[in-house]
């Protein structure tokens, strides 16, 4: 959620909502939570992925970075598609294709990097080629309550669309 969304939702209870968040939105909030949390992360996994960014297009959304391996950065693309899990409180963001320099594969050892990075963040996890982020948890540790269940995701260029129902 924006920055200043505490603000202004402080006990609030949402049972429908249409957001709208750029990737400019979300890449500041992750920047913000990595640096919260980089001290709950292991020391042998601290800087494996640097650079991290994130974009939005159709249908895709598009992680880029550089990952450590011994001596040499490798940059990656992820490209991750979105979906909505059956419980309803799950985005789903699975990697479909990776370009990666001297890479090949399905791009686990990228999402397992990644999960390194990430492993402070209660509501994000893996499964297999999957990231998946428990949503109505993510905002309740802002103080937004949600009711709703996620019903859907689209991506367009550089915006996320989510429906709460």
């Amino acid at each position: 959620p924006p920055a200043g969304l505490n603000r202004y939702t402080g006990g609030m209870i949402i049972r429908t909502l249409s957001m709208t968040l750029s990737d400019a939105e979300i890449m500041a909030a992750a920047t913000r939570a990595f640096e919260a949390n980089k001290a709950n992360i292991p020391a042998e996994a601290r800087g494996k992925v640097k650079n991290l960014t994130l974009a939005f297009r159709p249908d895709t959304v598009v992680i880029t970075g550089t990952l450590s391996m011994g001596f040499i950065p490798m940059p990656f693309e992820a490209h991750c598609e979105p979906s909505v899990r059956p419980d309803g409180e799950t985005l789903a963001l699975r990697i479909a294709k990776v370009k990666a320099a001297f890479f090949t594969g399905d791009g686990s050892s990228i999402l397992s990097a990644l999960m390194n990075q990430l492993q402070a963040v209660p509501e994000v996890a893996a499964e297999n080629d999957t990231l998946l982020v428990r949503l109505p948890q993510l905002l309740a540790r802002r103080g937004v309550a949600v009711e709703g269940r996620l019903s859907d995701v689209r991506v367009e260029p550089g915006a996320l669309h989510v429906a709460i129902n």
